[in-house]
């Protein structure tokens, strides 16, 4: 994948930024069905810095390698953080409903908040 942000780079007269932001946000939205913006906005912004960066005479496999470096080290400290309650019934099912909350939140209306919590706690039962 950052291989191909140089591509675009190197080669901006032929393929434009906004074809590569479209392409990696239909991908986003074919994997995962959400995030789309996120890729959009981290993409754009992965472009900027590394352009400024190619611009600063920095080699593109420099950049490339200190991108992956960071990949790494945001994995590590993600793995770090996260917490496994799959133990404790009432952490896990507070866990699923806050996960669920969040997702719909981007794709549904704010006023539709209680039936929202309202068809969640009644699905969780069911899985429960």
């Amino acid at each position: 994948m950052f291989v191909s942000f140089f591509i675009f780079i190197t080669k901006r007269k032929t393929i434009s930024y906004l074809f590569f932001i479209i392409e990696i946000s239909k991908t986003q939205d074919d994997e995962v069905g959400d995030g789309t913006t996120t890729v959009a906005v981290l993409a754009g912004e992965l472009l900027r810095e590394g352009e400024k960066l190619v611009s600063q005479k920095i080699h593109p496999q420099h950049i490339i390698k200190g991108w992956r470096i960071a990949r790494d080290i945001a994995k590590e400290t993600l793995q770090a953080l996260a917490r496994d309650n799959s133990g404790d019934l009432v952490k896990f099912k507070e866990d699923l409903m806050n996960i669920a909350r969040t997702t719909l939140s981007s794709k549904l209306l704010q006023q539709d908040k209680v039936f929202i919590d309202f068809f969640l706690g009644n699905q969780l039962k069911i899985f429960l």
